[in-house]
Parts: C-alpha cells; structure tokens; sequence
C-alpha cells in the first residue's frame, strides 16, 4: 500500500505539474484513485475497464454520492490509469443516477461499509450467497452496536458479539464461525486492521451432524412421486452427486452424452470438475434437452433467447447470450428481466419449487427421514460406498477439498451391508439352540 500512496502523491504532483485538473479538485481526485485502487485489491492488473465499469457502477447507486462525483470519479481514473501509468483502456459508460441530490459522504457510514463490502467481494468473484451471508451478518453486528459509528469500533466489540450469539442467540457452531469470517473480513479488507484478543470470547459448541441418507428404495419411492422438470433433476442429482444449484446451473455446453460426462463450472470454492452422467438418464435427458431447444427456438423468433453470463464473459462474448451452449438445461418457464441491463431473459430453474416439490413428494412416500434435496446427493455418495468404490474417487465426483468431509459418510453405511454382526444376534442363535 506504501507503494499506492506514493504513486497518489505523485499523482497529485503530476495534476498539478501538466494543469490538468484545478488546485481545489486535486485533494478528491486523489480520493477517488485511492478508492478505486482499493476496491482493485492494490493490483494494477486490475484496473481494467470493466472494474471501472463495475465500480463506477455501484459509485452511481450510491445514495451518498451524486452524479456530478460519479463523473469526477470516472475523470480522475481515467487520468490516473491512462494518462499517469500509461496504460490503454476502453470506453466505460458513466451510469446516470436517479436518485436526489441531497445527503453527503461521510466514512462513518454503516451504508458506505456495506457499498464497499459489496464491491471489494464482487471483485473477488465472491460467490452471491457468500455476499449476501457476509453482509447480513454485518447488518447483524450494526443492530447489535445500536447504529455506532464504525469509525470507532474495537476487536473487543466483535468478542462481545460472538459471546452475545452463543449465549443469547444459542447459535450452532459453524454459524457464529460464518459471523467471525464476516467481521474478519470487514476488519481486513474494509478497515484495513487485523482482529486481535479474541480468544476471551465464549464460543458455540461444535456438533458433527450425520447426512441425511435415503436407501435405494426410498430414493425411488420419492422420484415415483416427482413430476416433469423436477422429477428429471432429482434423478440427475442422485445419479450425478450434484449440489442444487450446481444441478440448477447446468448449461446445455456442460453434458457430453458421448463421454457420459457432466462438467460442473464453478462449484462450491468456485471450482470446477466432472462427475458422471448415468447411463439409464441419457435417453430421457436427451428428450429434455431436444424440448429444451425448441423453447430456445421460439424465443430466438421473438428476438429473445438470452441466458445471463457468468461474471464479465457477456463483454468478452457477447454473443454468447443467445447461443445454444451457453443456454440452461433446466430454464424457468417463464421470461424475466435482468436487472443490471434491463434484458429480457430466461432465467434457470427456480431452487425453491425444487426443493418444494421434493418436500411434497417425501411426506407422499411416507418417509419419515428429514430429506431435502441434498440428501439425495448425501445418498449418492453411501450408496457408491457401500458398492466399494473407493474414497478418494468418491472425493473427486464430489468436489471435496478434504477427504475428511468425504470420510464422514463411512458414518452412515449400512452395516448389514459392511458384514457387521451384532453380538445380540449371536446371543439369539445361542437362546435358539438351547430351546432346539
């Protein structure tokens, strides 16, 4: 960072030295440079164009910030990147703001924490559920505070915050752990300070809880009862070990019906892989798919047929919103509008009628287990378990960083099929023998 503040310095220098912007507007010139400097991890190959578009972006809906500072912000880049480092980067459109002219920007506003948490985590391809667990938990921590100023806010106070969840809230374990990465995070990235004496504080009770686990009938009684799309997705989860939302990302591009393949693109940890695509669910995946296309087709006809693109591949690939590869194997059945462009686009299934039909269709089964969705994956890996398949390959289909979190499904295998005997049916043969 020392290296940043003496490039602002000179940058100033180098303002004032070419007349290139009045002596009152050199000190917020510098402002926004160090701001955006920031918000690009202090890596120069970052400043690209579409992190200036991407954080002139959320500068314009910004309620503090107007868009005469918006236009200023996006001059001073522009300057300090093309003008004072030399370097070439392409035209980025100024968003216009709707918003009123009054407030002002004030560092000590919970609202500016929360812009900046949303920026520093999109440029570091944060997945959405991360950002918005991280930010709710540090909306969390301003109620708890009463609305203090985070300008003032000590290591201490998040002690006293994770003790107040695990004896008030009673929270589990690994949440009050997701509320410390949060506010490690704020600290870090945010204010720029590490989180000290911590160790004071009462930590939630750790518990190691056993997946929930369908056998082979069960697994089938469920799907008896699933209709349509859900019914094909279900049946792809269990036979691919597939998460719900890696199942609802799956793009036309990802199944390879001849490697019986199906590739999963930024999963969990923001990793890719490949897992298996079963034999007995081509003919009826390759029906779904050929409907799948002709949906594609009319919508094309239309002038739509757009599909929203990972991160900035749209400004890479611009034409691959429309393209067949880039469309979703299971889309939602009806148009929706993308709220950054204001397109008209079709969407992927929706999570919650999957795992509402699922619900549904374990209360009909009369199963009494708590499945949800991910039990089927859960079911996936016990039953290639039991199969003796071993551990490591069941890891790899399943995208485990550690091979621990796979090892905990030797919990759960059925012991009449691991050959274990219990000593009370021993007992039996014995009290049999003395009757015989």
């Amino acid at each position: 960072m020392e290296y940043f503040n003496l490039n602002l310095n000179k940058y100033q220098a180098f303002l004032e030295k070419n007349k290139l912007v009045a002596p009152n507007k050199r000190p917020y010139f510098a402002r926004w440079v160090s701001k955006f400097i920031r918000f690009c991890q202090n890596d120069p190959n970052n400043m690209t164009d579409s992190h200036i578009s991407i954080f002139l972006e959320f500068l314009g809906k910004e309620i503090n910030i107007k868009e005469w500072q918006v236009k200023q912000a996006d001059e001073a880049i522009r300057l300090y990147v093309e003008k004072f480092l030399g370097r070439t980067i392409g035209k980025t459109e100024v968003p216009v703001s709707n918003k009123g002219s009054t407030g002002n920007d004030e560092t000590g506003n919970w609202t500016v924490i929360l812009q900046e948490m949303h920026l520093s985590m999109k440029v570091r391809h944060y997945s959405q559920n991360t950002e918005i667990a991280y930010t709710g938990w540090i909306k969390r921590f301003r109620d708890y505070l009463g609305g203090r100023s985070p300008s003032c806010l000590q290591s201490s106070d998040v002690k006293n915050f994770l003790t107040f969840l695990a004896l008030h809230e009673r929270v589990s374990a690994s949440t009050q752990n997701q509320a410390l990465h949060s506010l490690v995070y704020l600290f870090k990235e945010i204010f720029h300070r590490d989180l000290d004496h911590l160790k004071g504080a009462v930590r939630a009770r750790g518990a190691i809880r056993l997946p929930v686990v369908l056998t082979a009938e069960e697994v089938a009684a469920v799907i008896e009862h699933l209709n349509g799309t859900s019914k094909l997705m279900i049946k792809l989860i269990y036979g691919s070990g597939l998460r719900c939302s890696e199942c609802l990302r799956v793009r036309i591009k990802d199944i390879d019906f001849e490697r019986r393949t199906v590739f999963v693109r930024s999963g969990k940890g923001n990793k890719d892989r490949t897992t298996i695509l079963p034999e007995s669910l081509v003919d009826d995946l390759s029906h779904h798919v050929a409907l799948v296309k002709a949906i594609h087709q009319q919508d094309l006809e239309k002038g739509l047929g757009e599909a929203i693109l990972p991160e900035a591949l749209e400004k890479k690939y611009p034409w691959a919103r429309k393209h067949w590869g880039w469309q979703w194997v299971f889309p939602a059945e009806r148009l929706s509008v993308d709220s950054h462009n204001g397109t008209i686009v079709r969407r992927h299934f929706p999570g919650k009628s999957l795992r509402r039909a699922v619900r549904k269709a374990v209360t009909k089964a009369g199963i009494a287990k708590h499945a949800t969705v991910h039990s089927f994956r859960h079911s996936f890996a016990t039953h290639l378990l039991e199969a003796g398949y071993d551990i490591r390959t069941i890891q790899e289909l399943l995208g485990h960083k550690n091979v621990n979190t796979t090892m905990l499904y030797t919990h759960v295998v059925s012991k009449k099929k691991s050959g274990i005997i219990s000593p009370f049916d021993n007992l039996q043969d014995c009290i049999l023998g003395e009757h015989g």
